[in-house]
């Protein structure tokens, strides 16, 4: 907020394209009530501190960051690891579920063939 108490027009900027994004999450996350759940977390984070861009040095300093952009950057930096992580667990998942129905499949024809 700038010093009237008025958001800028890049923070309404930002508020607007997260508002979408929940939108689209809705239709992405629409199986998986953890994942949405903690979207929903990520967003409200997200709009809190873009309307109050202090917290987040007043949070860095609390943990021992020197700086607000920092600790979003270590918090994103997690995110994408855990994000990561989950996708090539899913990848592994789905390779052994293909796996799997192949197997079946060719023991199905073999046993055609005899």
């Amino acid at each position: 907020m700038n010093a009237v108490g008025l958001l800028t027009p890049i923070q309404l900027l930002l508020i607007v394209l997260l508002g979408l994004l929940f939108i689209a999450s809705l239709r992405v996350f629409k199986d998986r009530l953890y994942l949405r759940v903690l979207f929903m977390l990520g967003l409200t984070a997200a709009v809190v501190f873009i309307v109050y861009p202090s917290l987040t040095v007043y949070l860095a300093l609390l943990v021992g960051v020197g700086r607000g952009v920092d600790l979003i950057f270590y918090l994103l930096f997690l995110v994408i690891i855990f994000a990561l992580i989950s996708m090539y667990r899913r990848i592994l998942r789905l390779d052994e579920t293909l796996t799997n129905i192949i197997r079946k499949e060719a023991l199905r024809d073999g046993k055609k063939l005899n």
